[in-house]
């Protein structure tokens, strides 16, 4: 052991070149009295560099008091040289092998968020990660409110719960670092907070027992969303490739928290739009059921010879028809988002009602329906909602279809499931279409495209939830050359 202080250590070092301590006179070293006293006469010293940098010492001790000859010192100089060449490479891989560790984790960590769209558990999942991965001792998540200026903690680990209520809500103009990251929107480093003159950021920081923090604001489309603080109880410099690195991860958080945000906001809207609707359909209900009425009663008033009035009020019958549909409709729509469906089950033969509704709507357009494998199929359901699903996916194959083709109905049995397969053989559904298809008023195909309709009702949206209030599924699968199918599977009762 060389103590780092002593001539033989820190003379070769500056220099950055060979010295030996054998000629005391002329070279002013001395050796060692704890070396003297082992006996040895004679000290080289030989800088090992590495990045033209010193970081470390080849020492030899001899017993005998000798001159180094010139190859000798070579020699020495060239093993100090690889052995600086092998520390260096061995410090290139163990910092790669950080770096690709670093981007796995960064790819664990947005692999995880792209999941949640809810702020509680993003910020359960940025707390946790966050002290796995960066070393610290505390961590704490902040969400913002740049319109008035303020963060509010939505969790934290390391800080006790006393400090925790205390930092709830903190204004961008607090005497804290969080604060000072959030109205500066930069990176604040805080290596000795006890001797800080921040003066709340001291009380904290000595009530905790923290020594060092980092306050990285989180950003997403150049908007404040939050701050990342961690903290540790040791004096801890952070280098800027740690700094990077919880960077990073303080963009994927900032990314989540955001989409978290946009995502309340649109349930929120879509909320109020459901709202508004329901009570809509209850206002509408009585005078379109009276209209209704009415509209039914008008033929029996007019005579028989009035054609063209008559042919009014049948039109003026078809579209109360409609719009007490649609009425019925958003009631419905309301019902199974309040999740309090009313299904009146009975066992009945799902293939007789297929068989129903085929009979119903074949040769339409000069299109047939053609149904296949008529074995009993019993389940237990409301036939009168079923009925409805299948009668809205017919109309919607007989509108895709292309004249002089079928529209088929398949009947199958798999693991104790009854599945119903409704094909058409026309043009896909664009792909885009395809991702809003079960939306309430998206239609499924646009304008100008075969089996198009103007109508954009909720079919598809409420079919699926009557299917999966029975405890099914429906689903789709269209490709071109190969037409749309659309899938109904239900629990058998045999």
């Amino acid at each position: 052991v060389v103590h780092f202080s002593s001539e033989v250590a820190r003379l070769p070092l500056a220099s950055q070149r060979l010295l030996k301590a054998g000629d005391a006179e002329s070279l002013g070293l001395r050796i060692p009295p704890r070396l003297e006293d082992r006996g040895i006469r004679t000290i080289l010293g030989v800088p090992i560099m590495a990045d033209r940098q010193p970081i470390g010492l080849f020492f030899l001790g001899y017993l005998l008091r000798r001159d180094l000859t010139d190859a000798e010192a070579r020699f020495l100089e060239a093993m100090a040289e690889r052995v600086g060449t092998a520390v260096e490479r061995a410090a290139n891989q163990a910092e790669s092998r950080q770096r690709a560790e670093q981007w796995e984790a960064i790819a664990r960590v947005a692999a995880a968020l792209a999941h949640e769209l809810r702020v509680e558990p993003i910020a359960e999942l940025v707390i946790r990660q966050g002290i796995a991965l960066l070393g610290v001792d505390a961590i704490s998540l902040f969400s913002a409110d740049p319109e008035k200026r303020e963060l509010r903690l939505l969790a934290h680990s390391g800080i006790s719960n006393e400090t925790a209520a205390r930092m709830a809500r903190i204004s961008f103009d607090a005497p804290m670092v969080t604060a000072i990251a959030a109205s500066t929107m930069q990176v604040q480093s805080m290596e000795d907070l006890p001797a800080t003159r921040i003066e709340l950021a001291r009380r904290v920081a000595e009530k905790e027992g923290h020594r060092s923090l980092l306050a990285v604001p989180l950003i997403s489309r150049e908007r404040l969303v939050g701050v990342l603080d961690v903290a540790t109880r040791q004096r801890h410099h952070f280098e800027k490739r740690q700094v990077d690195f919880i960077a990073t991860l303080a963009d994927l958080f900032a990314a989540a928290l955001e989409n978290a945000r946009l995502y309340e906001e649109v349930q929120g809207a879509l909320e109020l739009r459901e709202e508004f609707l329901r009570d809509a359909a209850h206002e509408l209900r009585t005078p379109v059921t009276s209209i209704k009425g009415y509209s039914q009663l008008l033929p029996r008033l007019i005579p028989e010879e009035d054609a063209q009035v008559r042919r009014m009020v049948d039109g003026l019958g078809q579209q109360t028809e409609r719009l007490a549909r649609l009425v019925q409709d958003l009631l419905e729509v309301a019902e199974f988002q309040a999740g309090q469906p009313e299904l009146h089950r009975e066992r009945f033969d799902l293939s007789a009602l297929a068989k129903q509704v085929v009979a119903s709507v074949d040769g339409t357009g000069g299109r047939r329906v053609l149904f296949h494998d008529g074995r009993p199929a019993m389940v237990d359901g409301d036939r009168v909602r079923l009925r409805r699903v299948l009668e809205d996916l017919v109309q919607v194959a007989l509108r895709s279809a292309p004249e002089e083709t079928n529209v088929d109905l398949t009947l199958t049995f798999q693991d104790g499931k009854v599945r119903i397969v409704v094909h058409d053989q026309g043009p896909a559904i664009r792909p885009e279409r395809q991702l809003h298809l079960f939306e309430p008023f998206y239609p499924i195909r646009g304008p100008g495209e075969v089996g198009y309709a103007p109508s954009k009702g909720v079919g598809l949206y409420i079919d699926r939830a009557i299917v999966e209030a029975h405890g099914g599924a429906l689903w789709f699968d269209s490709e071109d050359g190969k037409g749309t199918s659309f899938f109904i599977q239900l629990p058998s009762a045999t």
